[in-house]
């Protein structure tokens, strides 16, 4: 972990404090028909490595970046450091199915569940 700090603020009511910064997870899915640039799996990786190792402690993702790959590719490094660093928010959100466009609360539990 980083020696530098970043001042931390309440998470509405949740009682975590995290960093005014977040870092969102989307392009680590490789979307890039979304943003116009590829994320190897290597360089995704070295970007969630560098993340946990900095004074930013707020990750942002979602089952639908890249068809599930951006939480794939998180958790892996979850994996490898033997779990989510001390301290630390990750966020994630349910989504519409992609090929039905269904929200149906029953897609927003399969979305959350993987």
């Amino acid at each position: 972990m980083s020696n530098q700090s970043i001042s931390k603020r309440p998470f509405g009511s949740t009682g975590f404090q995290v960093t005014p910064i977040c870092v969102g997870g989307a392009p680590l899915g490789d979307m890039p028909e979304t943003f116009a640039y590829s994320a190897p799996e290597d360089q995704a990786l070295a970007t969630v490595r560098a993340t946990f190792a900095s004074p930013i402690n707020f990750l942002d993702t979602a089952a639908i970046y890249g068809f599930g790959e951006s939480e794939r590719r998180i958790g892996k490094v979850i994996r490898e450091l033997g779990g989510l660093p001390d301290g630390f928010v990750l966020a994630t959100k349910g989504d519409r199915d992609p090929d039905t466009n269904s929200f149906s609360g029953e897609q927003f539990k399969r979305s959350v569940e993987g």
